[in-house]
């Protein structure tokens, strides 16, 4: 069984009476594992849990992102903002970026 899902049904089972199980996906808002020949098929989810999820995972991008950016700062493997910029400025034939 898949980490965190606790529910499995076959497919056939699901495809019989797809209503029972969507409703129950829904209110329970928890994943289901639908296997096929006894083997792990396919994970189905409510759309709103779903999108809660993607949520999630956005966030612990973004917090590892940071913890990457805090390790690369700490390190000194940073640049000044005014220099990049000129360099991107140079690269790219842009005129010069302006101090103000």
């Amino acid at each position: 069984m898949l980490h965190g899902i606790t529910e499995t049904e076959s497919l056939a089972n699901f495809t019989n009476d797809p209503q029972r199980f969507l409703e129950k996906l829904r209110q329970s808002g928890e994943p289901l594992l639908l296997t096929e020949e006894g083997k792990d098929g396919v994970v189905v989810q409510d759309a709103a849990t779903y999108q809660r999820f993607l949520q999630r995972v956005d966030q612990l991008e973004a917090i590892a992102a940071i913890k990457e950016g805090l390790q690369d700062m700490a390190a000194g493997r940073t640049r000044p903002m005014r220099e990049v910029m000129a360099e991107l400025a140079r690269k790219h034939h842009l005129p010069p970026v302006q101090d103000k």
